[in-house]
């Protein structure tokens, strides 16, 4: 064979690896674009992040199903044990969406606040008592195992509980001009002295600490963070109250 055919034939080999190289590289780089969004211990689902469905737990969409045990058979949404062929619901919920930290008040001015508060918005809300954490504008309890915390729940392999929640006092800056308040805006309440209107909650829903929470309808059976009529179970409808800052005149 000629020299020239030599270096025709290394010619288009190094083109072909070239264009091997290529799609490679490009590929991982589209896996690591795609998977650096979400952290390890959370799936990605329609461009979101959510966290991974915990230890006896099965991810189907946004919800996460009990396993059964050993000793229990799987039929569909119950299990039934192989030996006393009891059945039973198995467990579920629903994961909560993972938002990255955002800064809210990057280009407000600066709030003078006493002691024991932090900005929000222009004006200062008190920080969160022992045992409770931030969670935007309320507080909410910390679950005994952080395994246990699911967004507004603590959640074990037996039950699930909706967290307690307050909703911290909100000063209004020591720099702020007071002679320009004006009345919170229709469906608003301000709190006593708050600089913070709140919204009432939607009908059928009631207000427990910063959380509005549906009410079981008539022959239903309130079962905390569910309601059970017949052998159909449906989860409550929980949201945080409305809040808006009270409005200055400018």
């Amino acid at each position: 064979m000629t020299d020239k055919k030599w270096i025709k034939i290394a010619g288009v080999a190094a083109i072909i690896i070239l264009i091997i190289l290529l799609v490679f590289v490009r590929s991982r780089r589209e896996k690591l674009e795609a998977g650096g969004k979400c952290g390890p211990t959370q799936d990605t689902i329609n461009g979101k992040c959510y966290d991974k469905c915990r230890e006896g737990y099965s991810a189907n969409g946004l919800n996460c199903y009990e396993v059964c045990k050993d000793g229990e058979t799987s039929e569909g949404l119950t299990c039934t044990n192989t030996k006393s062929k009891e059945v039973r619901n198995v467990l579920a919920y629903e994961r909560n969406e993972i938002k990255g930290p955002v800064d809210p008040f990057k280009n407000l001015p600066v709030a003078e606040c006493e002691d024991g508060f932090k900005q929000f918005g222009t004006n200062c809300m008190e920080k969160c008592k022992d045992g409770f954490t931030e969670n935007s504008f309320f507080c909410a309890e910390e679950c005994p195992d952080p395994k246990q915390d699911q967004g507004l729940f603590c959640a074990t392999d037996t039950k699930t509980i909706i967290k307690k929640t307050y909703i911290p006092k909100f000063l209004f800056s020591k720099n702020a001009n007071l002679s320009n308040i004006m009345a919170c805006m229709d469906g608003y309440t301000r709190q006593n002295d708050s600089a913070l209107c709140v919204h009432t909650c939607p009908a059928q829903h009631t207000l427990d600490g910063a959380l509005c929470i549906e009410q079981c309808k008539p022959g239903e059976t309130d079962l905390g963070t569910k309601c059970l009529v017949g052998e159909t179970m449906r989860a409550k409808s929980i949201v945080s109250v409305t809040i808006t800052e009270v409005p200055m005149k400018t």
